[in-house]
């Protein structure tokens, strides 16, 4: 199953990428008719796309796995170490070159844990109202949590904690 996802940015820059089942993501993006990729807008995409989709969608996109590449977009994005992804997927490093460099997809339980790393950056991003500042949150130690929310990501009750202070951040609780 393939699809044509277009995001339009302001002013004149578009972006455009071809979903495979959520799993292999090219993205264009042209700023006044020049094409320009970066690691940032693919990895929107490449996030967006996917929770757009359908919980049917979604499931079939987890058991199938997607991209291994999709970990080296969220390190660029977030501007952190390829290995602090891998440990948060639970992935070890030898394990993630391979599939990197054989163009493999992560399993299902690797796949859910990036999947749960696309909800929470997206409820950063939303709750900060900018990305970068989102995702300077995740990578800055929280007294609240007493470590960084993006090294709490590699648990459900981690991820469901992260949660919490965002949700209490938004609503003008004390996190």
């Amino acid at each position: 199953m393939q699809k044509t996802t277009s995001v339009v940015a302001k002013g004149k820059a578009s972006t455009s990428a071809i979903v495979e089942s959520g799993t292999t993501i090219k993205a264009r993006r042209r700023v006044g008719g020049e094409l320009v990729k970066s690691a940032s807008s693919e990895w929107v995409i490449v996030r967006n796309s996917f929770l757009k989709q359908s919980v049917a969608e979604q499931i079939h996109v987890i058991r199938s796995g997607v991209s291994a590449k999709n970990l080296v977009l969220f390190a660029e994005a977030v501007k952190v170490p390829q290995e602090a992804v891998f440990r948060v997927v639970g992935i070890p490093v030898t394990t993630a070159k391979r599939k990197l460099s054989k163009d493999e997809n992560l399993d299902p339980a690797m796949t859910e844990r990036l999947i749960r790393i696309y909800r929470l950056e997206k409820l950063a991003e939303d709750v900060f109202g900018d990305s970068e500042d989102a995702r300077k949150w995740l990578r800055t130690e929280n007294l609240g949590l007493g470590a960084t929310p993006l090294s709490m990501l590699d648990t459900d009750l981690g991820a469901q904690e992260v949660s919490r202070v965002l949700q209490a951040i938004a609503y003008g609780g004390v996190a």
